[in-house]
């Protein structure tokens, strides 16, 4: 899957469904030599942006 351009990735620290893929992606990003940054939010669930809900983060969101 080519890509141009830069990846910011922000990512929860306890989401291991979504985390799981990131080394995978790490590597794509790597091999087309595309500028990447990825922050994960230690503590945080999937849903940390979400104000609404019960798993909102505000430290990480």
């Amino acid at each position: 899957m080519p890509t141009a351009g830069r990846c910011w990735g922000i990512y929860a620290g306890e989401d291991a469904r979504i985390n799981g893929g990131v080394p995978r992606l790490e590597v794509e990003l790597m091999a087309q030599q595309n500028d990447y940054k990825f922050v994960a939010y230690p503590g945080a669930g999937h849903p940390f942006f979400n104000n609404t809900g019960s798993q909102y983060h505000p430290e990480s969101a």
